[in-house]
């Protein structure tokens, strides 16, 4: 549960504003980035919610399990949609907030400095190709560059 000077919500209920805010996400990927950049960017700004996602170095970068599952969670309940587009042979996972998951969360609000964050985050980063978005997480979080097999060829 995310707690912050009395507010408490569950970590989906984070995830969905984030999802909200975002619009359509393309790929997995720069979901989770995004999610780890808004959560760094928060910390430096000495904004410690509890238990944000644990992240831990993965092939392209910090990943979590649980926010995986919790996506996944989020699809199967109707929150989030997830679909694919097939272009230039490459096939892309969309996500994106339905309609009954931004019913579900529309009394839900995060401290103003939060979701500054998270706009800010998301306005930089949402349409950055991914391997930009890869890069500029290597070098502004090197903590997940020492133990990253795919830093040296990312895409």
């Amino acid at each position: 549960m995310l707690k912050h000077e009395g507010l408490e919500l569950l970590k989906h209920d984070f995830l969905l504003l984030v999802l909200k805010s975002m619009g359509e996400v393309k790929g997995k990927t720069r979901l989770f980035k995004i999610v780890y950049i808004i959560q760094e960017e928060c910390k430096k700004l000495k904004i410690n919610l509890d238990c944000f996602y644990e992240f831990r170095p993965y092939y392209y970068g910090p990943y979590s399990k649980e926010l995986e599952s919790d996506l996944n969670y989020l699809i199967q309940k109707g929150f989030v949609v997830h679909s694919t587009s097939e272009s230039s042979m490459v096939v892309e996972n969309l996500y994106k907030i339905t309609q009954k998951g931004v019913d579900y969360i529309k009394d839900a609000t995060l401290p103003s400095p939060v979701l500054k964050v998270i706009n800010e985050v998301v306005e930089k980063y949402k349409n950055y190709p991914l391997a930009w978005l890869l890069k500029e997480v290597y070098e502004k979080y090197p903590s997940f560059l020492d133990k990253e097999p795919l830093l040296n060829n990312p895409m």
